[in-house]
């Protein structure tokens, strides 16, 4: 009898621990609402061919680009009034983001940083590594 207490009293432990962990490290909750583009940097330096088109975009990307995520796991995203609609979903440790378009191909993100105001990951576009700085859209 004294075994199972044990084990019962292990395993609770466990459980408390395990959900303090858990609630420590899913920021779920931060990621719901509108975003938008800060900042967008490549890893390596843009051929200087392709630098003015580069720019070009990522101009157009913050100033036009808009992504809702919701608390049910969707989004829109919404590129010069376009909206697309899709999934998404943090890993365990809140590391990772999983997002699924219209398309149902996944593509992960490795989240630098994410709390109540700014949301900066990291992406490979193309073969090419891209840093995304969201900031909360102010209305």
């Amino acid at each position: 009898m004294n075994i199972s207490k044990a084990s019962l009293f292990c395993l609770t432990v466990a459980f408390v621990a395990l959900s303090t962990l858990s609630s420590c490290t899913d920021k779920s909750k931060l990621v719901a609402g509108t975003w938008r583009i800060e900042d967008l940097k490549y890893k390596e330096a843009v051929a200087p061919e392709l630098k003015p088109v580069t720019d070009n975009w990522v101009n157009m990307m913050k100033t036009s680009y808009t992504i809702t995520y919701r608390a049910d796991g969707t989004y829109t995203a919404t590129l010069n009034n376009q909206p697309i609609d899709g999934k998404w979903k943090l890993n365990w440790n809140s590391t990772a983001m999983t997002s699924t378009g219209p398309d149902n191909q996944p593509k992960t993100f490795q989240v630098q940083e994410l709390d109540n105001e700014k949301f900066v990951f990291r992406v490979d576009e193309g073969g090419q590594e891209v840093i995304f700085t969201m900031v909360r859209k102010k209305d």
